[in-house]
């Protein structure tokens, strides 16, 4: 999830670092950290800096519930299959993953990526073959409505 929210962090650049001399002779303990810090400079310099903290939308369950959607919202767009497409993709649905304990369920919340057609299934009273192509931890899936999750996020 933090790798999705990532571009729209606000990076504060420092500014003491821009001109600076380099040593030329280093121990290989600074040589991984030049590397390390050209490697953070490389991020900074792939996103767009702003500088206004009121640009940025807080990461709180009111904004997380405009992005995500649970399994009835799903079902109800099901409806216009011709949007269908146009309307999730983008969207974030919480799915239920297995964990080490059978007892607590665990909850993770993915992006849907797109969409594609699979073998017929039920989704409450009505039958559809769409399926969701979601970003599970940087491994792109396909799940079916069925999936998701219908609890309020919390």
């Amino acid at each position: 999830m933090l790798k999705l929210l990532e571009s729209h962090f606000l990076i504060k650049e420092d500014d003491n670092n821009q001109g600076s001399v380099v040593d030329t002779e280093t121990s290989p303990l600074d040589d991984e950290k030049t590397k390390d810090k050209k490697r953070k400079n490389r991020k900074k310099g792939d996103q767009e800096l702003q500088s206004n903290r009121d640009d940025y939308a807080a990461i709180d369950i009111h904004n997380i519930n405009l992005i995500y959607i649970k399994r009835k919202l799903a079902e109800d767009l099901l409806n216009d299959t011709e949007s269908f497409h146009s309307k999730i993709v983008g969207a974030f649905v919480r799915i239920r993953i297995s964990g080490a304990n059978p007892n607590k369920d665990l909850y993770r919340l993915v992006q849907v990526t797109g969409t594609t057609t699979g073998v017929q299934y039920a989704v409450s009273k009505k039958k559809t073959d769409i399926m969701l192509e979601i970003l599970n931890l940087n491994k792109a899936e396909s799940v079916s409505i069925n999936t998701i999750s219908n609890q309020d996020f919390t």
